[in-house]
């Protein structure tokens, strides 16, 4: 069983070296080149598409995350990950022109980030069962850290070495990621015996719910032992012909009793979902039993196969024959649905959910990489803009810690809480359109802080919360799928109403507008449930 412990604390120091390391410099990307955005003349618009083509271009692949870890393993796609940070960061050290920015920061690294970021939570989970929120609880408290500190050294290193020196120098700062990548040893080197309440647990589980095969496997063998001996050895009789033309035609086929037989001996109290899969393997080997033509044979629907089951006739079972391109049509759509769990989008509320997280993860993630040229419109310089953002972090790791309490205290749901954090930080960022003195600007900042605390810790909790948990993968990778197109759409709009206004209060409005979006979505749903009927419930 996963260890729990032992080496899986390697892992958690891991996980948590790389984050405090990689995620404080990509957030501090305007801070750090903001004086040689000044210098190329770049517009506003530049800049946002450059922040936003970065953190979408990594969630809009997100969906591949799975199929690559699940080939080449943790270790191998962190390692991979680790290395196109480095790669992306040192490049970009040197750029000096828009494209080069794109393409070394914009690409390089947002792929290396999305990646390494999978690949380390895959191990986490994978080291981690009954301690797992204690383990993510320590690396999200130790990435908290990161933020209040970055910004202070990378203030001071801009000093002293410049901005191309500084970048060189936070490149191979990103190395650590790649250490911390070789340390995901594979958990099977650490597995531990499990004991034995859990030993206990586990045949318990065994005889509640028994192998599928096994159980159809000693069915289908008792019920051939209580068959008459006659029936052990058949005659000897010559191979039916089927006439080839009438398989691959629209009429109905004759299948032998072998199929029948074995299909009706499958319990009818099974669900639908299951009696059809296993006439797709039923059906499969035997179709070579009397001619390789019979391979385009079809396998009934559930429904049918379901009533022929309590057929009167025993002999036969009458099996549709269809138009294999409609066949191939059906597979490949169904394939891409049950691969993304496409049926989520089927959930009006779910669907609500979705669209509203992604309206506000868009707001957020713009105000938050673009604030360092925020506060440098308002006439900061560097000192004063990275402990501002300093500010801001210590009050963030703070109410991370305390907003739970406040939570149960209140209790509001997850999603009524994080509805609550979007009005905290619409009002905070609006009062941030009217401060411009040292000051004030320091209590805006905790009030930022605080607000995006509550945010932080109920942000994770929405969907987990509504979706199940065989679901969970799918509605992340769907929800990362969304944010990824929003921001690549509104990225350029905000830099766009900056150049076009010459401030940013312009953009902090439509920011707003986001976060506010989610309230009134979500808030309507909330009002329509609440004046339902009772006829319109049941």
């Amino acid at each position: 069983v996963a260890p729990d412990g032992g080496y899986g604390w390697i892992i958690v120091l891991a996980f948590a070296v790389s984050n405090v390391i990689t995620i404080p410099i990509l957030q501090s990307f305007g801070l750090l080149f903001r004086e040689v955005f000044a210098e190329l003349k770049m517009s506003a618009t530049d800049i946002s598409t450059i922040i936003n083509v970065n953190s979408a271009f990594g969630l809009l692949l997100g969906l591949w995350n799975g199929p690559l870890l699940k080939k080449f393993g943790y270790r191998k796609v962190a390692i991979f990950g680790s290395v196109l940070i480095f790669v992306g960061f040192l490049f970009t050290s040197y750029a000096s022109t828009f494209p080069e920015f794109i393409i070394y920061y914009g690409i390089i690294n947002s792929i290396g980030f999305s990646t390494s970021m999978s690949a380390f939570s895959l191990a986490l989970n994978t080291y981690f069962n009954k301690r797992r929120s204690m383990a993510s609880g320590i690396c999200i408290t130790v990435t908290g850290l990161g933020p209040v500190l970055m910004p202070l050294m990378i203030s001071v290193f801009l000093n002293i070495y410049g901005v191309r020196g500084t970048a060189l120098i936070l490149a191979g700062l990103t190395l650590h990621a790649f250490l911390s990548a070789l340390l995901l040893q594979p958990v099977k080197w650490h597995y531990r015996q499990p004991l034995d309440d859990e030993m206990l647990a586990g045949k318990e589980m065994e005889l509640l719910n028994p192998p599928k095969e096994n159980s159809e496997t000693k069915e289908i063998n008792e019920n051939t032992q209580n068959e008459q001996p006659e029936s052990l050895t058949p005659p000897v009789t010559p191979e039916p012909h089927y006439d080839s033309h009438s398989v691959h035609g629209l009429e109905n086929v004759i299948v032998p009793r072998k199929i029948s037989d074995v299909g009706r001996r499958l319990s009818i109290t099974q669900s639908k979902t299951s009696i059809y899969d296993k006439c797709d393997k039923l059906l499969e080997p035997d179709s070579k039993w009397w001619s390789k033509e019979s391979n385009n044979i079809k396998q009934e629907t559930c429904d049918h196969m379901l009533r022929r089951l309590q057929s009167e006739d025993p002999m036969i079972l009458v099996v549709p024959v269809y138009d294999n391109e409609k066949r191939k049509k059906r597979r490949w759509y169904m394939k891409i649905v049950k691969l993304f769990d496409l049926d989520l989008l089927k959930d009006g509320v779910y669907r609500n959910i979705w669209l509203g997280m992604s309206l506000a993860f868009t707001g957020e993630i713009n105000f938050s990489l673009m604030t360092p040229l925020i506060l440098g419109d308002r006439n900061f310089n560097i000192e004063e803009t990275a402990t501002f953002m300093s500010i801001i972090a210590t009050a963030d790791i703070i109410f991370r810690f305390f907003s739970p309490f406040i939570g149960e205290k209140l209790n509001y749901t997850p999603r009524k809480m994080y509805m609550l954090s979007l009005m905290m930080l619409v009002v905070a960022r609006f009062s941030l359109t009217f401060v411009y003195s040292y000051n004030s600007m320091i209590i805006v900042c905790i009030a930022l802080g605080i607000a995006k605390g509550f945010r932080t810790v109920y942000m994770t909790l929405v969907i987990p919360n509504h979706v199940p948990l065989e679901k969970l993968p799918s509605a992340s990778g769907l929800q990362t799928v969304l944010n990824g197109i929003l921001l690549m759409g509104f990225g350029p709009i905000v830099g766009y109403v900056r150049d076009a206004y010459g401030d940013y209060n312009i953009c902090i409005y439509l920011i707003n507008a986001l976060s506010l979006c989610t309230i009134l979505l979500w808030g309507i749903e909330y009002w329509l449930k609440r004046n339902k009927t009772p006829t319109e419930e049941n």
